[in-house]
């Protein structure tokens, strides 16, 4: 893409590698840590909406339809990887489907409506209880706009803005000054009470636990960790195989990187979601 319609990040995460990838496989969380109080004239959404030229919020708009907190999730595993789809219930019988793609080992590709900027992030493990977090905001439509680069520079309300520290990769929002939280902006506005969507998942991500590292013997999985359960398994069998030899995929046929999010109104038709026409056109064959 031209470097127009490029705005890329790089910032710290005080966590294990895992514990950050992982959180990109949740996707009802959105209906929680990133809620706000939906008639609020200043809500993200209608801000961001705004941002892009686009209508108002309205009732079935896909910010309103992520507000569901139980989506029905599916898997399709891949060579690259695997697709992961949140399924929530829309208008007319549709159904609202967001499928992010993870790429083996630390990719992960975020979604939007088509027409609207998407998420590359890449999980770059520093040592058992850091990681580098590269943020590519993309568009193949159109160029970043200004507002745009604005929300990214200020922790705005587009998805995973980060603020860094002048000259540093460190955000400004952080657990040393307890990610700047707000507590009448958590009364009056947002679930959290913290702006910027990444800052609000660094809160949970890097305090999981009284150690660093979160005792995942303490934890218990649901019907929407499928992404999380998947992913571990495949990690452990991917890295057994390569002890006894074998060669990634990935490491030798780079064009299964070629894979893009997707966010759509589908009729289901009663099939497998990566089998959704629709969708078969985003996917890279």
């Amino acid at each position: 893409l031209p470097k127009e319609h490029l705005f890329i990040r790089k910032s710290l995460l005080e966590c294990n590698f895992l514990q950050a990838l992982e959180g990109q496989f949740d996707s009802s969380h959105i209906g929680f840590l990133h809620s706000f109080l939906a008639k609020n004239q200043g809500n993200p959404q209608a801000r961001r909406r705004a941002a892009l030229g686009g209508k108002p919020l309205s009732e079935s708009d896909a910010g309103q339809t992520v507000r569901d907190v139980l989506p029905a999730m599916d898997i399709h595993d891949t060579d690259f990887g695997f697709m992961l789809a949140a399924k929530r219930a829309a208008a007319n019988g549709k159904t609202y489907l967001r499928v992010t793609q993870w790429c083996l080992p630390h990719h992960t590709f975020i979604c939007n409506p088509p027409g609207e900027t998407l998420l590359w992030d890449a999980w770059v493990p520093i040592d058992d209880t850091n990681t580098w977090v590269y943020r590519v905001s993309y568009n193949p439509w159109r160029p970043i706009n200004e507002r745009e680069i604005y929300e990214f520079n200020n922790a705005g309300m587009m998805p995973m803005s980060v603020q860094n520290q002048p000259g540093t990769y460190l955000p400004v929002r952080n657990r040393r000054n307890d990610y700047l939280i707000n507590r009448m902006l958590q009364r009056d506005f947002s679930y959290s009470g913290i702006q910027g969507n990444n800052a609000q998942d660094a809160a949970i991500i890097e305090n999981q636990g009284p150690t660093p590292i979160y005792d995942r013997t303490q934890e218990t999985l649901g019907v929407t960790d499928v992404g999380i359960t998947r992913a571990r398994r495949r990690l452990l069998a991917e890295a057994a195989a390569v002890a006894q030899g074998a060669i990634p995929p990935l490491a030798v046929d780079g064009s299964l990187y070629n894979v893009r999010p997707i966010a759509l109104y589908v009729d289901e038709q009663g099939l497998p979601f990566h089998e959704i026409p629709e969708v078969k056109k985003y996917i890279h064959p």
